[in-house]
């Protein structure tokens, strides 16, 4: 029985990989592998590379004639198929074990941030190592951040935020390892359930339990607003006399509109916020002046939200329901979903686009599983991480080539990323 053939052509963004986009007769019962064989016998390389392949934007995850049977896609024409190198998996790089839950993470360029349910915020080195703990929330922290995180000198600044409705600004200093502590900022009546910098860093936003947002400044000079003198570092205050207040900031703004609880924001651009929450939407605020512009409705909870940096337009959702949803933000009618993501077992908490990689992004769920997505295949995850042994609480791909995850396992685990 002769097996019916279609004409295809081969293509590819990335340079090393790109072979002449000359027209194929391939039989329609090839699979992914049979097409990365004939793409290698074209580069005619040493050693054999894995692809992908992907019609009008969608992954070819069975064989041809099934795809193009459930995708309608014609026949009578040339079908062009793209082709992406296949990354190798996450591979786990460090395993840290905390006093209590792993509840926030942030990595820079050198070092990893961490906030536990005891209370604790702690610098670590990419290697595993504590570098210096800051103790001066009474709560669980639930929110940790770098300010300038690719910087380089002497200290390194970073803000916590925690249950006991307060956010601190702390200074790391890289010679001595000391932590000053050097204010506090007070305004929220409720848990603070997260932080997020402006991306020039001289302010920073807040999302509480009390539903509203807030503003506040990052500038280290002294204000109006400040208390005594914060150049006391963490280690040396414990032993001064009660004089050496840590100083108290307010702040700048508060944005009023969330009807539920607010417990997650991003600030991707100096002129946009969004946060998410309790009330099933997404809030899009103008920063200029203040105003909710736009609002994302969906079902359920937000439990965490992520901008994409190389497709600004589309925003990743983690809710209760299981699931992953795609936003377009552009979508002004109708419903702004333009796809799910479907696999994980338990309610998804944490979501992070990746920095270099324009279509992939991690989500973190309850099913104790970090799991690694192309959004242009929504069905399958690319990679299922085995993370925790508990639920994962939080998920940091700040740096293209480590994802970080905590959880109740009372762990910090990191990834490298090829």
């Amino acid at each position: 029985m002769t097996v019916p053939h279609v004409q295809a052509s081969f293509f590819t963004k990335e340079t090393r990989n790109a072979i002449p986009e000359t027209p194929f007769s391939i039989p329609v019962s090839v699979s992914r592998d049979d097409l990365s064989a004939v793409i290698n016998q074209v580069l005619e390389e040493s050693g054999h590379k894995e692809f992908d392949f992907l019609i009008n934007n969608h992954f070819l995850q069975s064989s041809l004639e099934k795809f193009i049977t459930d995708q309608h896609t014609p026949t009578e024409n040339v079908i062009r198929i793209e082709y992406v190198e296949r990354n190798p998996p996450p591979t786990l790089y460090q395993e840290v074990r905390h006093n209590d839950w792993v509840s926030a993470v942030h990595c820079s360029a050198k070092l990893i941030l961490t906030g536990s349910y005891d209370g604790a915020v702690r610098v670590w080195s990419r290697e595993g190592k504590l570098l210096g703990t800051a103790e001066g929330h009474t709560a669980p922290v639930k929110g940790v951040a770098w300010l300038n995180p690719g910087a380089t000198g002497d200290s390194q600044l970073f803000l916590s935020a925690s249950q006991d409705q307060t956010i601190h600004m702390w200074k790391y200093d890289w010679h001595t390892a000391d932590i000053v502590h050097l204010y506090q900022c007070r305004g929220h009546a409720r848990s603070v359930e997260a932080i997020a910098p402006s991306p020039d860093q001289s302010k920073f936003s807040s999302v509480s339990w009390d539903k509203y947002v807030k503003i506040w400044s990052s500038d280290l000079s002294p204000g109006e607003e400040d208390g005594d003198d914060p150049s006391v570092p963490v280690k040396k205050r414990k032993s001064t006399s009660k004089q050496h207040k840590v100083a108290t900031r307010t702040p700048l703004v508060t944005l009023a509109g969330h009807t539920q609880p607010a417990i997650t924001v991003r600030w991707p651009t100096e002129d946009e916020l969004l946060t998410g929450g309790w009330d099933h939407c997404i809030r899009l605020w103008d920063m200029a002046s203040g105003v909710n512009k736009s609002t994302l409705n969906g079902s359920k909870v937000f439990h965490d939200i992520d901008q994409s940096v190389s497709l600004p337009h589309l925003i990743a959702s983690a809710n209760s329901d299981k699931l992953v949803r795609i936003w377009d933000k552009r979508i002004n009618s109708g419903s702004a979903v333009q796809s799910f993501l479907v696999s994980h077992l338990g309610w998804v908490v944490a979501v992070c686009w990746s920095p270099a990689r324009e279509h992939q992004l991690a989500s973190g769920s309850y099913d104790g599983t970090v799991r690694v997505w192309d959004v242009r295949s929504g069905k399958v995850p690319l990679y299922t991480i085995m993370s925790h042994e508990g639920k994962v609480l939080s998920l940091d791909w700040s740096c293209p080539e480590v994802i970080a995850s905590g959880g109740t396992d009372n762990m910090l685990r990191t990834y490298s990323v090829s």
